[in-house]
């Protein structure tokens, strides 16, 4: 076949893309190329008989011609299809080839056509005098052979070592000469450049061991740590996670004991999820819990995917279901003993970070205040901190406002599957509920916003009530992040599916974990309004049959009125001052020095400390303000002692007259001088207190040096010195 393919090359010319390492037309490189062909099928030069050079210069035209039929600028397409036309007139119709099978075949023995080439400049330049071109002919047919060979060998060896190299009973010496090929190739797998998968390591982790440990430490009838320990690093009691791991194991086999392809036991349901709750609670990296429940980096990470799957797809329908009748009354009992008759909850938003955003989706996804590509989050929250509706995946870059016009939240109003909701605020009757909502969200008839510049007592009162209640979402966040670290730290999945998942998992188990703790509680009502009833279900309508384009766009604009709202708003305030406002005048309504209100309605004492630059010390949070103003006085005098001025001093006077006379009863012997006069104790005789008659000791102070024209020894008055806000206590 080598043969045919001589006259072929020389009489179509060089396929296009060819390129050669010397010129086709140079004298040796058509005798070298000629030989060759004679001496392709017995590469031995002693068995080949080298016939007389033709006239290539004569007879066959040079490859760079000008011929119109065959010249440089041919295309490929239609060579080859000459080539193969040639190839099989000639060869006859039994051995037919394609043009693909020609073309590959003429790319081998290309290759070897330059390998030959470069033999034989080889051999020329290693002529000596006196040497025929027989002589280089045969000295180049026999480097070509050596080449060949040698690759041969080269290649041989390769796989031999790439097969067994792993093996832990070979060495790779075992296999190696001293020579310089098998040098250059150990060097060449200690370097890690073969293109050669490697073997798969396999570590024996002992997941049965795992398992044992595990479940001795938390689960077994006499558990290593106690139901405290348990709850701090699950995040929720055992009868909870075993519900859940239960749940699981019938939803998904993957959640099941199964035995593995050799034979031994795989990883369990309690190790699996434990797994996937750690890297939830903790945001650990996903080979943190390898060295202690025995499961590897990949596992931990498919196990959490198909956690929070799981958990969507069992508890997703009661854990973020709406409200449905029964639930919206307890909801209107709570708010209504918070002075918001009607309110359903507060709503909110919150950013998750996303540290694994793609490039081209990060402008869409930060925002200035942040910086970073973050994620949003719209929730409604109750004061028990249920989270009643979710909606996550809008770009970081939007606010508040863009969410809610993509969001679901009023949906069910919008279709009429809402509950019917009744209630009368000031004889004003309303048939919609509301949530309580920040300054950027807009005037509509579902939202309860604050005032921002509240002028006069009612709005005040009003705006510190409704900051306080709206807090509750703001909790839930705090509440939700705490618990799940996860959410707290950057998202470091590459897929909006799989944060959706997560996000939507920590919310169940949050809502799953208030259930269960709901009861420790406290407050005035109660909130067991999780029971799901079939007849009160959200899918209940009231407004007859499914709406029209016309019924949507009314309910849209119901929803929409900024008159409601405002009347609302005024109502509300009104409601407040009535319900609230004679006690807040009493008492609350007084300012006290070092106490400031807390938005929520608690009172906090702080005081300045000098000796640390004037910088608040914080002194408790109290449920009055009396109680708070008692704290701050307590302070005072302890630090400035004769210099404080104080809310309540003659308290602080009777206390600190209670607290001197107790001092003054010790244990053992002591003397005690005077200006002459002592009281001596003695235990071994009766007790003894003895004091100079008409001395009081309460402590003198700018506000409460009044108080000695009150004792019955009026006399003695006259022997104090004049004090005034800045002269110290004389004798103490």
């Amino acid at each position: 076949m080598a043969m045919i393919w001589g006259p072929l090359f020389l009489c179509f010319g060089a396929p296009p893309g060819y390129q050669c390492q010397m010129d086709p037309n140079h004298f040796h490189y058509q005798q070298a190329m000629f030989n060759f062909m004679q001496n392709y099928q017995n590469p031995n030069p002693q068995n080949s008989q080298i016939p007389p050079m033709p006239p290539f210069s004569t007879q066959v035209p040079p490859f760079s011609t000008q011929d119109p039929i065959v010249g440089v600028d041919q295309k490929a397409e239609s060579f080859w299809v000459r080539v193969a036309a040639n190839y099989n007139q000639y060869r006859g119709e039994s051995r037919e080839k394609l043009k693909g099978q020609l073309k590959c075949r003429w790319h081998r023995i290309n290759g070897l056509v330059q390998k030959f080439v470069g033999c034989y400049k080889q051999a020329v330049n290693g002529k000596k005098s006196g040497t025929s071109e027989n002589d280089v002919m045969a000295a180049a047919n026999a480097f070509f052979a050596q080449d060949q060979v040698r690759h041969h060998r080269r290649t041989q060896i390769h796989l031999q070592v790439m097969s067994l190299t792993h093996h832990h009973q070979w060495s790779l010496t075992q296999f190696m000469d001293d020579s310089d090929e098998e040098q250059e190739l150990q060097n060449e797998l200690q370097s890690g450049s073969s293109s050669r998968p490697k073997k798969r390591t396999t570590i024996d982790r002992g997941r049965e061991e795992g398992h044992n440990r595990l479940f001795n430490d938390y689960f077994s009838e006499n558990p290593v740590y106690t139901d405290v320990q348990f709850r701090r690093r699950f995040r929720m009691h055992r009868h909870v996670f075993l519900r859940i791991v239960d749940a699981l194991g019938n939803h998904d086999e993957y959640f099941q004991m199964r035995v593995d392809a050799t034979g031994k036991m795989g990883l369990s349901p309690l190790q699996k999820c434990t797994s996937a709750i750690r890297m939830l609670a903790y945001g650990s990296a996903a080979d943190i819990v390898d060295e202690y429940v025995r499961i590897g980096e990949s596992t931990s990470i498919e196990c959490l995917q198909r956690f929070v799957q799981g958990v969507n797809a069992v508890f997703g329908a009661e854990y973020l279901r709406k409200p449905n009748n029964t639930d919206v009354e307890h909801l209107l009992q709570m708010g209504e003993s918070r002075g918001f008759p009607g309110m359903l909850g507060s709503i909110d938003c919150m950013h998750w970070e996303w540290k694994n955003c793609p490039v081209a989706w990060k402008g869409q996804f930060c925002r200035g205040d942040h910086g970073k590509p973050t994620i949003m989050l719209e929730a409604v929250a109750s004061q028990d901190l249920w989270i009643w509706h979710a909606f996550f995946g809008i770009a970081g870059s939007n606010n508040d406002i863009n969410v809610l016009n993509q969001s679901n939240v009023f949906n069910d109003i919008l279709e009429g599957h809402a509950p019917n909701v009744q209630y009368t605020i000031n004889g004003t009757p309303y048939n919609m509920g509301y949530y309580l909502a920040d300054g950027i969200y807009p005037e509509w008839a579902t939202f309860v916003k604050t005032i921002s510049m509240p002028q006069g007592e009612k709005k005040k009162l009003f705006a510190q009530h409704q900051e306080s209640a709206r807090k509750d979402v703001e909790r839930a966040f705090g509440v939700l992040q705490s618990r799940f670290a996860i959410i707290r730290g950057p998202a470091r999945a590459w897929h909006m599916g799989t944060l959706k998942h997560t996000i939507y998992a920590c919310i169940i188990l949050h809502n799953m974990i208030v259930e269960d703790e709901r009861h420790t509680y406290g407050g005035n009502f109660d909130y067991s309004y999780d029971n799901v009833d079939d007849n009160n279900s959200t899918t209940e309508t009231f407004s007859g049959p499914h709406p029209n384009l016309a019924t949507r766009l009314q309910r849209r604009a119901s929803i929409r009125e900024k008159q409601v709202h405002r009347q609302l708003q005024g109502n509300l305030v009104e409601y407040i001052w009535e319900r609230f406002g004679h006690d807040n005048n009493n008492n609350n309504n007084k300012h006290y020095r070092g106490v400031r209100r807390r938005p929520w309605g608690k009172f906090a004492a702080e005081i300045r400390d000098p000796n640390k630059k004037g910088s608040r010390v914080w002194l408790g949070t109290f449920e009055t303000a009396i109680e708070a103003a008692k704290a701050y006085d307590k302070a005072a005098f302890q630090m400035r002692g004769s210099k404080a001025i104080m809310n309540f001093p003659l308290d602080v006077a009777t206390d600190s007259i209670e607290s001197s006379l107790s001092s003054c009863i010790k244990v053992g012997e002591k003397r005690q001088r005077d200006e002459g006069n002592y009281v001596e104790i003695n235990n071994s005789s009766n007790k003894q207190v003895k004091k100079e008659e008409g001395v009081s000791i309460c402590p003198l102070t700018p506000s409460c040096w009044k108080g000695f024209w009150d004792t019955d020894v009026m006399g003695t008055i006259f022997s104090v010195p004049p004090l005034s806000p800045l002269s110290p206590l004389m004798g103490f």
